[in-house]
């Protein structure tokens, strides 16, 4: 039986700049949550929510663009909506010209064998 799995992705980030880059451990904090359905058929669904509060300016340049890996063979993976909130409150949402698809660095290295993509949110 062939196996299907499908990623939806929630990225949310918050930029909060408090002050200097004096300790790289503090410089952010992640917040991952992971939701599996699972069907009769055993294909199942992953919802991944991302939250990420940035503190630092050195981590603001980390997370400017933020990448994941997956193989579009047995895999889709859709970005369901992507924000950054503003210290000010604003909020920007990602548009859809600054989520790009490539080959990933391992297709790239080993073509014909590994077809895997990334995507990337900038």
């Amino acid at each position: 039986m062939a196996s299907s799995f499908k990623r939806l992705l929630i990225l949310t980030g918050l930029l909060l700049v408090q002050g200097g880059d004096s300790a790289w451990a503090k410089a952010f904090h992640r917040e991952v949550t992971y939701d599996y359905q699972v069907n009769s058929d055993l294909t199942h669904q992953e919802l991944t929510t991302q939250n990420i509060v940035v503190l630092t300016d050195r981590a603001i340049a980390e997370y400017s663009q933020i990448a994941f890996t997956y193989d579009p063979k047995s895999e889709v993976l859709d970005i369901l909506e992507a924000w950054v909130d503003q210290p000010d409150g604003r909020r920007l949402t990602v548009a859809g010209e600054n989520i790009f698809t490539r080959p990933s660095a391992a297709s790239r290295d080993a073509p014909g064998f590994v077809n895997s993509e990334t995507r990337t949110i900038v």
